[in-house]
């Protein structure tokens, strides 16, 4: 997205960012939010990346006392052990494959792939408007902004959630107002990640659940109940 094609208007680009939010379309999301935030984000993950990575491999040596062939199958194991550490430490990165590869992503890429692991692309259907959460609909609706000053503005917007935790009964309903703060930059208008548009914390992966299905309920779960819930 160039800044020419970008949202001229704090409404306009939460708009945009809630529309690619919902849609999964985390690159796009992605070009939407801060830059200084999408930096930090990525220098945070990255350093901790590149820290298990100065980790030194075991070396791969012969032992005096042992076969060739036994000595051979011990440093075959650590190498296997090295790769599945690798893989491990890649896995919040989708489509990742060295740390070289996440090195040489952009701060938006960087944060879209690791969305993307909790969350994959929708794939086609009905309704676009399906939630992180499986087994629920969420729509959001901007209903107003507020000026702190010309730099920062807080756009308000109302959550409605449809979750069906349970096929012998009725659905349940949620409903919430959020408030994300737009900060505008060089690049223009950005918005910054709230509770509700972050996937970092609230939205964590259940270790019980295969990734693209899930995000399972942890939000849900944390949220208020309605009375006799």
């Amino acid at each position: 997205m160039s800044t020419a094609e970008a949202p001229q208007s704090p409404k306009a680009v939460v708009h945009a960012a809630l529309a690619a939010f919902d849609r999964r379309h985390w690159l796009e999301f992605a070009k939407l939010v801060d830059r200084a935030a999408l930096t930090a984000f990525r220098d945070e993950h990255l350093r901790d990346v590149e820290a298990w990575e100065r980790i030194p491999a075991p070396r791969e040596r012969q032992h005096p006392s042992i076969t060739p062939r036994v000595d051979e199958f011990f440093n075959k194991q650590k190498a296997d052990a090295r790769r599945a550490e690798l893989e491990r430490v890649l896995r919040p990165f989708a489509r990742v494959k060295s740390v070289d590869e996440l090195r040489s992503l952009t701060p938006a890429e960087f944060l879209a792939r690791y969305y993307e692991t909790l969350s994959p692309p929708l794939s086609s259907g009905p309704s676009p408007a399906v939630s992180l959460h499986r087994g629920a609909d969420t729509q959001r609706e901007i209903i107003g902004e507020t000026f702190e000053g010309p730099e920062l503005v807080h756009v308000v917007y109302r959550v409605h959630v449809v979750a069906y935790m349970d096929i012998h009964k009725p659905p349940w309903r949620y409903h919430d107002v959020r408030v994300v703060p737009v900060a505008r930059g060089p690049e223009g208008w950005r918005i910054m990640l709230n509770e509700d548009l972050s996937l970092i914390g609230d939205h964590r992966v259940s270790s019980e659940c295969h990734p693209g299905e899930r995000a399972c309920f942890d939000t849900f779960l944390s949220l208020p109940r309605p009375p006799g819930d």
